[in-house]
């Protein structure tokens, strides 16, 4: 009983680092990499976007079902 409480108490320890701490990726050679901050988003609702990052997502998922 004691060997299963320290796996057990050992891997929740494991599982809580892995959470916390930072994972490290570096991009492969000869990769382009695109980015763009979206923490502007409000909403997704087509009658309550006003901001322009939603207004984008919004036009490009909507249009097609428009038409």
């Amino acid at each position: 009983m004691r060997k299963l409480t320290g796996i057990l108490v050992a891997g929740v320890v494991a599982a809580m680092l892995g959470a916390v701490l930072p994972g490290s990726a570096q991009t492969p050679a000869r990769s382009l990499v695109i980015a763009k901050n979206i923490s502007d988003i409000i909403s997704l609702d087509p009658a309550q976007t006003f901001e322009f990052t939603g207004g984008e997502i919004v036009s490009n998922i909507y249009d097609r079902l428009v038409q």
